[in-house]
């Protein structure tokens, strides 16, 4: 399946600029986008000027003009850090496999990968820049055994069937999740693997209508609450708090205890 660009226009810098000054209108009480004339005006430069960024020109995008645009926009943390890695350059590349990582980065993968292997009270695991699954412990294998299977991809998982059935408030979840996603792709919008994941996703009309009609961006889900539907593990509903930990030397390597709430 090929993504319409439309789809993809909302992890541009351009799209992501629209979608902030509807937003930032919306939290005005304006009832439509903040005006560019307004945004640059609160920014202390041009019209000209601003309308040639949101079109996707190439314009001097300094650190102190840049600070200046998140809170014209009245930008939140997420949506800050998109900004900044939309516009920066940025020391490290995450990439979804170890292919041509230095020794350092080796070692660091197979540490965290070792640790999140070791037995606990709480599920644990560790996923690349992908949602590929490259570790777990024996507790998050007892409680998703599905998911702990060679070639796993979290996401892929969120949206089957299994997925829908074990995480209540599903819905809720899955625009998180595609937040999460729209996230990624806006920092690294020319990842092959993170592409192909928004094609397998959106091939479900359901899944597509999530994607346009939810445009938040969501960088990780530290501290949230997630509950499951585990009837092989208890008959009442388990609710856990996800702990995000981002590893030293290892851009897009995210690993996650799921701490009981």
């Amino acid at each position: 399946m090929t993504v319409p660009d439309n789809l993809l226009d909302g992890v541009s810098l351009p799209g992501l600029l629209r979608t902030w000054r509807a937003e930032a209108g919306e939290k005005m009480g304006l009832k439509k986008p903040l005006p560019q004339k307004q945004v640059a005006e609160r920014m202390e430069v041009s019209e000209r000027w601003y309308r040639n960024l949101e079109g996707g020109q190439t314009v001097p995008l300094p650190g102190p003009v840049l600070k200046r645009l998140a809170t014209a926009l009245a930008l939140g943390p997420d949506d800050r850090m998109a900004l900044f890695a939309q516009t920066l350059s940025r020391p490290f590349t995450p990439a979804s496999s170890t292919e041509g990582a230095d020794v350092r980065e080796r070692g660091a993968l197979d540490a965290v990968v070792e640790m999140a292997r070791t037995p606990g009270p709480h599920p644990v695991y560790v996923v690349d820049s992908a949602w590929n699954l490259i570790s777990f412990n024996p507790r998050m294998a007892e409680w998703f055994p599905e998911i702990c299977q060679p070639g796993t991809n979290l996401l892929r998982w969120v949206f089957s069937a299994d997925g829908r059935a074990k995480l209540i408030d599903w819905q809720a979840n899955a625009e998180r999740f595609l937040g999460q996603l729209r996230f990624s792709l806006a920092n690294h919008p020319d990842n092959l693997e993170l592409r192909e994941l928004l094609r397998f996703l959106l091939a479900h009309p359901e899944v597509s209508a999530l994607w346009e009609r939810s445009p938040r961006l969501i960088a990780y889900r530290e501290g949230e609450l997630f509950r499951f539907h585990l009837p092989s593990i208890s008959p009442d509903e388990l609710s856990a708090v996800a702990r995000v930990f981002l590893p030293p030397y290892l851009p897009g390597i995210r690993y996650v205890t799921l701490m009981p709430h």
